[in-house]
C-alpha cells in the first residue's frame, strides 16, 4: 500500500472517530482531554450529589450541625447545650448554594456534610461507608456486585483516609425504601462471596431512614473532594479498582451511569425477598461447607476459619431477625440514630471465631 493510500485511510478514521465521538458525547460520554470550565463542574457535581437544598451541615472541630444563620446571635439552641436544632424556635437554616459547594472544594475549614432524605421521603443516591480494617476490600465486592447487576457505582476514599463511601446515583429522586432495599440486597450478596462483610454495614446506608423523622432532617453525609481532606492527604476522592486515585475526578465522575427507578424496581421485586427472610434455596445447599466446627459453653463458638462466604453468610442469617423497633420508629416518624443496631439483632448467644 502506497504512502497517499495510507494517508487517506488515515483521514477517513479520523472522521469516523470524530464522528463516533459526536455521538458518545451526545449521550452524555466525557471524554479524559476535556478541558471543563468551573461552572461544567459544578454542574457535574450538583447533578450527582444532590439532597436537600433548603438545609445542610457544617463541620466544625468534633461537631456538625446545620448551618444556620442565628449561630452566632445570641440566641442559639445549639450553643445552650441543647444540640437538637430541629426543636429550635430561632432556627433560620443557611440553603446550600453553588458558593457554598464552591467553598467546600476550595478553601480550608468549609467542609459541608448533605441531608440526602428529602421531604418527601425520597432521595438521589444511595451512599454505603465501609470503615473496618478491610474497608477496601469489602468495598470492592459491593462495587462488582452491583456491576453485575448493571449498576454503575463510584468508590470514595473517606476523610480520614482509613474507610470509603460506595456510592450510587439515580437519575430521578425514588422512595428510600426501594433504595435501602437495593442497598440490603447488593450488601447480602456481597457477603456471600466476602465472608469478611459483616451486618455492620446494614445500618451505614445513606439515608438511614425509609421515612423522615418528625421535626426531623434524617442522617447526613459528608460531601467528597473536602479541601482539606484532599491537600493534607489526597482523601475525599475517588480511586478505582486499584485502590489508586483515578484520573480527573470530574471526568470520572461524569461519566457515572445513573441508576433509573425501573432497574431499581426490577431489583427489589425480582430479588430482595431473600434479604428478608432465613429461607434457604435447596439449589445452593450443595455449595455449603460439608462440616462445621462448634464448640458449646456459655456461647455457641462456631469457627470459621475453614467456611467459605456462603455458610459463614447464611449462619449470620439464621441467628438474625430484623430489628422490630427500628421498623415501628419509622412507621411513627420517630429518629433511630440512637438505636444501637437499627437493622438486625441476633436472638442467640453465638460466637464467630477466627
Amino acid at each position: 500500500m502506497d504512502e497517499e493510500k495510507l494517508l487517506t485511510e488515515i483521514q477517513i478514521l479520523k472522521e469516523e472517530n470524530k464522528k463516533l465521538r459526536q455521538l458518545l458525547t451526545k449521550y452524555g460520554y466525557i471524554f479524559e482531554e476535556t478541558k471543563l470550565t468551573p461552572d461544567e463542574k459544578m454542574k457535574i457535581y450538583r447533578s450527582y450529589f444532590k439532597g436537600r437544598d433548603d438545609i445542610y451541615a457544617i463541620f466544625y472541630k468534633q461537631s456538625v450541625f446545620p448551618a444556620c444563620y442565628n449561630r452566632t446571635k445570641g440566641n442559639c439552641y445549639y450553643e445552650k447545650g441543647h444540640k437538637v436544632c430541629s426543636k429550635c424556635n430561632n432556627s433560620s437554616f443557611i440553603p446550600l448554594t453553588d458558593n457554598v459547594i464552591r467553598n467546600h472544594i476550595c478553601k480550608p475549614n468549609q467542609s459541608v456534610g448533605l441531608y440526602p432524605l428529602l421531604k418527601d421521603n425520597t432521595c438521589y443516591f444511595l451512599a454505603i461507608d465501609f470503615d473496618e480494617d478491610d474497608w477496601f476490600d469489602a468495598m470492592l465486592s459491593v462495587y462488582r456486585v452491583a456491576k453485575r447487576y448493571g449498576i454503575d457505582s463510584l468508590m470514595e476514599r473517606s476523610k480520614s483516609g482509613n474507610g470509603g463511601h460506595l456510592w450510587i446515583f439515580f437519575d430521578n429522586n425514588i422512595y428510600a425504601s426501594y433504595v435501602r432495599k437495593l442497598g440490603f440486597f447488593l450488601l447480602d450478596k456481597a457477603m456471600k462471596v466476602n465472608k469478611r462483610i459483616t451486618f455492620k454495614s446494614f445500618d451505614r446506608l445513606f439515608p438511614n431512614q425509609d421515612i423522615m423523622p418528625i421535626g426531623g432532617f434524617g442522617n447526613l453525609i459528608a460531601l467528597p473532594m473536602q479541601y482539606d481532606a484532599i491537600n493534607n492527604n489526597k482523601n475525599t476522592l475517588f480511586i478505582g479498582e486499584d485502590g489508586k486515585l483515578v484520573n480527573n475526578q470530574f471526568i470520572h465522575l461524569a461519566n457515572i451511569k445513573k441508576t433509573s427507578l425501573l432497574k431499581v424496581e426490577e431489583i427489589c421485586q425480582k430479588n430482595t425477598e431473600r434479604v428478608f427472610n432465613n429461607n434457604i434455596s435447596e439449589e445452593i445447599v450443595v455449595k455449603f461447607n460439608n462440616e462445621i466446627k462448634i464448640i458449646e459453653g456459655t456461647m455457641l463458638k462456631i469457627y470459621r476459619l475453614n467456611l467459605n462466604a456462603l455458610t459463614l453468610n447464611t449462619i449470620k442469617k439464621v441467628a438474625s431477625m430484623w430489628n422490630q423497633e427500628y421498623f415501628l420508629f419509622q412507621n411513627m416518624h420517630r429518629p433511630i440514630y440512637h438505636m444501637a443496631d437499627v437493622v438486625r439483632i441476633l436472638i442467640c448467644k453465638i460466637k464467630v471465631k477466627t
